[in-house]
Formats: structure tokens, C-alpha cells, sequence
């Protein structure tokens, strides 16, 4: 079983309506702590009623449209 980190997000099944909350991401530094889900570009979850896999990948073309302005500037 490899490592991964956990996603704070929360949806419906688009299948059954049962509340998903268990999100996973193999993104980043893999140590099992909590990330949101703004923090990485793919994380995924399966429902426990219905089994239904859910998988969330950000657009590419989405990233490029973060700016200069997004980030804070600190100078040490």
C-alpha cells in the first residue's frame, strides 16, 4: 500500500447521493497529513454505498491562469 495525503472535501455520489468524505491525493509530499483540495491537481475517493469512483483532476489550462497577484511576496 503506497502513501498519500488526505483531501478536506466533501460531495455526493453523483450515482446515489451518499456523502463522500474520505479524498485521497497521491500529490505532493505523500505523508499522510490533511491538504485542502485547492492544494493539489488530483484527488479521487470511491463511494461505500454504490462503489463509484470519483476522481477530481484540475484543467491544465486552468493553471496557467494563476497569476503574480495570487501569491503573497515576503522578503526576508
Amino acid at each position: 500500500m503506497g502513501m498519500f495525503n488526505f483531501v478536506k472535501f466533501s460531495t455526493k455520489c453523483p450515482k446515489c447521493g451518499e456523502l463522500i468524505t474520505d479524498f485521497q491525493t497521491k500529490d505532493g509530499d505523500l505523508t499522510l497529513r490533511t491538504v485542502d483540495f485547492f492544494e493539489v491537481d488530483n484527488f479521487y475517493s470511491s463511494c461505500d454505498k454504490c462503489n463509484t469512483v470519483i476522481e477530481y483532476t484540475l484543467q491544465p489550462e486552468l493553471r496557467k491562469l494563476i497569476s503574480i497577484q495570487c501569491y503573497n511576496l515576503e522578503i526576508k
